[in-house]
């Protein structure tokens, strides 16, 4: 599988292109992105998230996903670390 790809498709949402099941490429919005990752990552459940904009400031988040390099971005969702490379991989830990 290639690495996610973040890009900016309206001023408003952020979205990461992740690679589909069926190796397609397609526009994921970074919110469901994130959420995605930490319930596959987690025990936790949709329900159990809130908005991603409780979790982090959406300019903050834009940044990163906009960076060149290898910028991150950290962030704290119902007790676990989540990671958000410039690339558009999320790591979820502990």
């Amino acid at each position: 599988m290639r690495p996610p790809v973040a890009v900016r498709m309206s001023s408003e949402e952020l979205y990461i292109m992740q690679e589909t099941e069926d190796e397609w490429v397609q526009p994921t919005p970074a919110s469901v992105a994130i959420g995605d990752a930490v319930t596959r990552e987690t025990d936790l459940e949709r329900k159990d998230l809130e908005s991603l904009d409780t979790y982090v400031d959406s300019s903050a988040l834009r940044e990163v996903l906009d960076a060149d390099g290898d910028d991150t971005l950290t962030i704290r969702i119902e007790g676990h670390d989540v990671t958000v490379h410039t690339n558009g991989t999320i790591d979820v830990g502990d």
